[in-house]
């Protein structure tokens, strides 16, 4: 490639040699011939007025024939060489502005993609697109994205200061940009082959229409508009293609790592938190220092139900029972498949005694609904304990797991709130198990 490129160069400069020495002799031979053409002139002139008698006939013949002589130098060679500067300097000046504009552009994109990278969440990046249809373009500017369905496009981001053009588009393929997977632009609303969603819309208008494609799917529309007639220039339109494909780039990338994240975190049957998410979490609370009381909840005698209705049943039975859970549980708790069919519920500034009589509700409306759910019937045994008795998460859990044991020797299908630890705080703490 690079000797290719040295080749093609070199070519190019043997051709640009070629074509000034070209440009040269047939300057030289114009005026040539321009001045040798003045001197006839000049000379048939001379003998018809007969000036060559004398100082002053002298004078006058090489007046004559000087006078000639540069007419015929600024017509043959002064006007072409003038008119060829004025061509080279407008041919400049146009360089200058396009590599001004490509500057711009440049640092438009690079101011783009740096704030873009700044934004943590989508949110933000919705708010750094807003900030950029403003500079984009000097008319109303939004961002169209479609939901998780895909099947509906709302307004995620509009122009700050330029304000929304309100376009009415309802789902991603009813925007026509979005449908040929290309950029559109309509001078007039009211012409024959104009988006059928502008020409609805109050007042005549221009628009640009950028389709946004997110993780390779079309999920949205940039949408420009101005008035009547606008012709969007070159840079307008490199830009709002630029950010198109920055947004998609960008909102692709957080909801990868999104779902990456939400996968690492959570179980993939039930979709609750897993036990690893569950300990980070309740090491925070602990270095907070903020209350909660747990709650280990078994499903009694699973393995006899996977055995007698096979194991599509018992992931059927799992789910549900992580549905109630979910239900029963306020906006800060947490509801986690520690393990098998073992579940950890966590009632964040909540003992015990607070905490009970939530899972009281949930057992309730876990055995009123298991026969609408169409899975087989089963219970829970539960046990409790909360952050005052023991410092550490891990310990309130053991705690809190030998009174699910105790559940499960005394029958199942109950609910036991731990004994107090010899050693603790006996404040909003049974002295003894207690059955619920």
């Amino acid at each position: 490639m690079e000797d290719g490129g040295s080749l093609d160069a070199g070519t190019d400069r043997v051709r640009a040699i070629d074509d000034s020495a070209r440009t040269l002799a047939v300057e030289t031979a114009r005026a040539i011939g321009g001045l040798l053409l003045a001197f006839a002139v000049a000379w048939w002139v001379d003998d018809r007025l007969d000036l060559r008698g004398g100082f002053g006939g002298f004078a006058a013949s090489a007046a004559v024939f000087v006078g000639a002589a540069l007419v015929a130098l600024t017509l043959t060679s002064g006007l072409p060489i003038q008119r060829a500067l004025t061509a080279q300097r407008l041919a400049i000046a146009a360089q200058q502005d396009e590599l001004t504009a490509i500057a711009s552009g440049h640092r438009f994109t690079a101011d783009l993609h740096e704030a873009l990278e700044m934004a943590e969440h989508e949110p933000d990046v919705l708010q750094v697109i807003g900030r950029a249809l403003d500079l984009v373009s000097d008319g109303p500017g939004q961002f169209l994205l479609a939901d998780s369905s895909r099947t509906h496009i709302h307004e995620a981001a509009v122009a700050l200061t330029h304000g929304s053009p309100g376009c009415g588009v309802g789902t991603p393929w009813g925007c026509p940009a979005v449908r040929r997977g290309q950029t559109l632009e309509f001078s007039e609303s009211q012409a024959l082959a104009t988006c059928p969603h502008l020409q609805v819309r109050d007042g005549d208008a221009s628009a640009l229409c950028v389709p946004v494609t997110i993780l390779g799917t079309p999920m949205g529309v940039i949408h420009l508009t101005d008035r009547s007639g606008h012709q969007f220039d070159g840079l307008q339109r490199t830009r709002a293609e630029g950010v198109a494909t920055q947004a998609g780039a960008r909102i692709g990338l957080q909801r990868a790592m999104a779902t990456s994240q939400r996968a690492a975190a959570t179980d993939a049957l039930t979709g609750q938190l897993n036990r690893r998410s569950l300990e980070e979490a309740l090491r925070r609370l602990d270095g907070e220092g903020t209350p909660y009381a747990v709650a280990f909840v078994d499903l009694d005698h699973f393995k006899i139900l996977n055995d007698t209705h096979g194991h599509a049943a018992g992931d059927r039975a799992l789910r549900h029972f992580s549905t109630i859970a979910e239900s029963s549980v306020r906006t800060g708790d947490m509801v986690c498949r520690f393990g098998g069919e073992e579940f950890l519920m966590v009632y964040v500034g909540c003992d015990v005694t607070e905490a009970a009589p939530i899972v009281h509700r949930l057992r309730n409306t876990l055995a009123s609904s298991i026969a609408a759910a169409g899975v087989p019937p089963f219970t829970v045994s539960v046990g409790m304990a909360d952050s005052t008795y023991a410092p550490y998460a891990a310990e309130v859990i053991a705690v809190a797991d030998e009174a699910l044991l105790v559940a499960k020797r005394e029958g199942r299908d109950q609910l036991i709130i731990a004994s107090k630890p010899e050693g603790t705080d006996p404040v909003d703490a049974p002295a003894s198990a207690t059955t619920i």
